[in-house]
């Protein structure tokens, strides 16, 4: 029997996703990592439940290392960051082979809402799709990965765990980011020992507020400032600059891509509109991505700018 080692956080989508991976004819053997914060005992308890040996992995210095001090410097330059995109490919997956590769597994897999496929990621079912997160992983990596909830939507998901009697079954989605549980970024930045200062909104070439420092706002941001928004994070001396409402500045916000194509190994990088003068390794930095699809039909992954900061 073919083993695989599942990345099992205690939530709904992997405790499922291991239910469908033993009904394959798989052993499974679940895996957490340890960030330091509160998960490790719902993993414990998920893995009792589903009779799947767990591992336990302390996670923290390759989560600083690869995701928190990035995650920070992004947004001191006015980015707003997508860490698990970060950490997808230089954490959890990494973890994921290396203990494969410790007891002989064949495969590795996780509960993520996206199609694995010859070496490329597609999308999931739209209402849910998460392909957006593996974005960065290798050809070969993708070629171990199962991701057996690839045809199911959440609420299916939801519905089987209850029909098993999983005791994850009406656990709540976590929404936020698994090191910043109460999802006050910008106060988890200052807990760090920064703290950008103050300073001044600026709306044709006037100051016309103060700012409580720029890890507080991001790009596009229209929350708190209608019928404004922000449309260039300046340096802590000149501020923020802001704009009129306007749907074309709106549409033409600092894009940048990985597009994952449909023949495998073919990624490139790709630059949107109003994009030239930021660097080009700026996806590194873990930008947000969305889904979609492209002329001939292929399905994308593709990289951009994220949500409005709280």
């Amino acid at each position: 029997m073919d083993k695989v080692v599942l990345g099992l956080s205690g939530g709904v989508d992997s405790a499922v996703a291991a239910h469908l991976l033993r009904e394959s004819g798989l052993a499974v053997y679940g895996l957490y990592l340890d960030n330091g914060l509160p998960g490790a005992d719902a993993a414990r308890e998920a893995a009792a439940s589903l009779s799947v040996p767990l591992t336990i992995t302390d996670s923290r210095e390759a989560m600083e290392q690869y995701v928190c001090t990035p995650f920070a410097e992004a947004y001191l330059r006015g980015e707003t960051p997508n860490p698990c995109i970060l950490c997808n490919p230089a954490v959890k997956f990494r973890a994921l082979l290396d203990e494969a590769e410790r007891i002989g597994a064949k495969y590795i897999a996780t509960g993520h809402y996206a199609r694995a496929e010859n070496g490329a990621i597609y999308r999931g079912q739209p209402e849910n799709d998460q392909s957006y997160m593996l974005c960065r992983l290798t050809p070969d990596e993708v070629n171990a990965l199962l991701l057996p909830l690839a045809p199911y939507k959440k609420t299916e998901v939801r519905a089987l765990a209850e029909e098993l009697g999983l005791p994850v079954a009406r656990k709540p989605d976590s929404m936020d980011i698994c090191f910043i549980p109460d999802g006050d970024y910008a106060a988890w930045i200052e807990r760090r020992g920064i703290t950008p200062p103050p300073g001044d909104f600026i709306l044709d070439g006037k100051a016309v507020g103060k700012h409580r420092g720029i890890h507080h706002y991001t790009v596009g941001q229209r929350r708190h400032f209608r019928p404004l928004q922000m449309i260039q994070p300046g340096d802590f001396l000149h501020g923020l600059r802001m704009s009129r409402r306007n749907p074309a500045i709106h549409k033409k916000r600092f894009l940048y891509a990985i597009v994952a194509a449909k023949t495998p190994g073919q990624a490139f990088q790709k630059v949107f509109p109003h994009a030239r003068d930021l660097p080009l390794d700026h996806h590194k930095h873990g930008v947000f991505l969305v889904s979609g699809q492209g002329r001939h039909g292929q399905n994308l992954a593709v990289g951009g700018v994220s949500a409005p900061r709280k």
